[in-house]
């Protein structure tokens, strides 16, 4: 299911529902359109940099924390958010847009190092009650979305868990590129237990999804030779009983 031509017109919503948490699922999966489903699926004349780069500002305008919110809302925008936005970078991933150069933030190999702190420093002071309560629905039944896009209501889990196997993947590839500076004193390993430490709470998280993160962690540690490679590293990031990351540096 995706935004096309025939879609009815949400700019006329009665004013009770513009400002509602629907309103804002809206806006944040009305960028998904017949362009972008035909570039994922390779059916249609790809989106430019430009179509890309405009999705990617929808995006993170589209979720805003109102009084009209409960948590429970506002848990499912922001982590659907983040795992848009990491969606987005997959196919500029697939039709060759990033660079180590560009002055585009979205468009860098480390992206998704990005998108894991606007996580955490989004959900971080959220109750575990609001993000349990969509159960499987913030955590992943499959591997990453590497091939299909079919659907994009996904549950949180399932979220979570390609946000977390698409970041390892990233300091896997990038630990010598990332820009470290511009993160702040938090590192990428520390987004990346945060997130992992979610998916434990999560139903179905345990025993569906930590197997399948650790099994990555480990084939990565032939790649890297420091970073989330050793074995100290590891089981921090796989412990459920580790210390939250700090991050006052990085709300600064």
């Amino acid at each position: 299911m995706f935004i096309s031509s025939s879609s009815p017109n949400f700019d006329n919503l009665s004013p009770r529902l513009s400002s509602s948490g629907f309103r804002q699922l809206v806006d944040l999966y009305q960028p998904f359109d017949e362009i972008f489903m035909g570039s994922w699926n390779g059916t249609s004349i790809s989106c430019s940099i430009d179509q890309v780069i405009s999705i990617e500002t929808q995006l993170q305008q589209a979720v805003s924390i109102s009084m009209d919110l409960s948590e429970v809302q506002l848990a499912d925008l922001l982590v659907s958010q983040q795992w848009l936005r990491m969606i987005v970078w997959q196919l500029c991933t697939k039709l060759g847009y990033l660079s180590s150069t560009t002055r585009y933030e979205s468009l860098t190999f480390w992206y998704p190092i990005y998108i894991a702190r606007d996580l955490m420093i989004s959900t971080y002071d959220m109750s575990e009650y609001s993000m349990q309560i969509h159960g499987i629905g913030l955590v992943s039944t499959r591997p990453p979305i590497y091939s299909t896009f079919c659907c994009l209501f996904l549950f949180q889990v399932e979220k979570l868990f390609d946000i977390c196997y698409q970041l390892i993947d990233v300091i896997t590839y990038t630990s010598s590129m990332e820009p470290g500076a511009l993160l702040g004193e938090t590192s990428p390993e520390e987004y990346l237990a945060y997130i992992v430490s979610l998916i434990r709470k999560l139903r179905g998280g345990e025993e569906r999804f930590i197997p399948l993160i650790e099994t990555r962690l480990k084939q990565s540690s032939f790649i890297l030779k420091d970073s989330i490679s050793s074995p100290l590293t590891m089981s921090l990031i796989l412990s459920s009983s580790a210390s939250p990351p700090d991050i006052s540096e990085t709300r600064r």
